[in-house]
């Protein structure tokens, strides 16, 4: 039986069996034409503007200069990146570089923190500006100003946690004193004092480790602390362009050596974060005679780290001559989920 279509009937009725024909244009009623035409105006307005806050899964923080000479660290200015992988990073959204060197950042809840020797800057993790940074303060329990340089902050039990590089006024704290060719260095270990968020802490009495520097390895640097979610805790060092690494079940030791894990000439001034079964681990390096970051993915910390896998993501950034000191973090409020990573192989 053959059936005609009227504009006035509704199209395509639900007790038809299969597929119908489609009506005749002029089946569309106006209030169909009026839905399509507002449909087609918001397909051409514009996609709202990217949220701003942080919503990247790894940050990065980290130094750069583009005045010579770059040696100094008072031509170093930090910024802070992030990243949906650790791959490749973009500057945080309001952020604003500052003078400062070797920066350390790190998450707690809902604010994100980033430390250089002799200052704290944090903000939100929701904000769209960050506020200058101020000064941050280590002192032993006699209330006396500590100097140390190089910080890592990680969080126990809620509480902020330093590592530095004990200090030495007037020379290389990487390096033994003038005329002597044998000594310890030192790394101490400083808490947060409560209410100060992060910009005062108190020294702990003893150092929380003593490394030998000597002619086989002249320095000692940059400490990077991290929880391994399997268990225990790793502790990084600078041996000029290598890492030696360390463990403990405690993270204030002691610490039990490892061994070099990343040879001499690969990259120093380490950086590690456990993330999906495996420990993002960041070097400074120089690749053709130009400062870099570069980085591995390893099942390990406390195994050597074949030079094959490093690989560059930062051989500079817009044209600066310098970028070095990585530093990175989960951006995560709390401690990262236990997963299969260990401290140990």
């Amino acid at each position: 039986m053959a059936m005609s279509w009227r504009a006035a009937e509704p199209a395509w009725p639900s007790i038809f069996p299969g597929p119908q024909p489609p009506p005749p244009l002029e089946a569309c009623n106006k209030r169909s034409q009026a839905w399509l035409l507002l449909l087609f105006v918001i397909a051409l307005l514009p996609l709202p503007s990217q949220a701003q806050g942080i919503d990247g899964r790894v940050l990065l923080a980290f130094h750069a200069c583009d005045v010579q000479p770059c040696e100094s660290p008072t031509r170093h200015e930090v910024y802070l990146a992030q990243s949906r992988s650790g791959q490749r990073f973009e500057i945080v959204p309001g952020w604003t570089p500052y003078p400062g060197s070797v920066p350390e950042v790190v998450r707690r809840g809902e604010q994100v923190y980033v430390f250089t020797t002799r200052q704290v800057r944090r903000a939100s993790v929701h904000a769209s500006t960050w506020p200058s940074p101020v000064p941050l303060v280590v002192h032993d329990e006699a209330g006396t100003v500590v100097q140390g340089v190089d910080p890592s902050a990680i969080v126990v039990d809620g509480q902020l946690w330093l590592y530095l590089l004990e200090g030495a006024p007037g020379q290389d704290p990487a390096r033994c004193p003038r005329d002597t060719t044998t000594c310890e260095r030192r790394i101490l270990l400083a808490r947060e004092d409560p209410g100060s968020d992060g910009s005062s802490f108190t020294l702990d009495p003893q150092p929380t480790l003593s490394v030998t520097v000597d002619p086989s390895w002249p320095t000692a640097s940059d400490p990077e602390v991290l929880a391994a979610p399997g268990g225990g805790f790793v502790l990084l060092l600078s041996r000029g362009m290598a890492v030696e690494s360390f463990v403990s079940s405690r993270p204030d030791g002691p610490w039990q050596r490892s061994g070099i894990i990343v040879e001499q000439g690969i990259g120093g001034v380490p950086s590690a974060v456990a993330w999906r079964r495996r420990f993002l681990t960041y070097v400074a390096s120089r690749v053709e005679g130009v400062a870099a970051i570069r980085r591995a993915v390893v099942a390990s910390l406390t195994s050597p780290i074949p030079r094959s896998r490093f690989h560059t993501i930062y051989p500079g950034i817009w044209g600066r001559v310098l970028v070095s000191s990585p530093s990175i973090a989960l951006n995560e409020p709390g401690p990262p989920s236990t997963a299969a990573a260990t401290a140990g192989p």
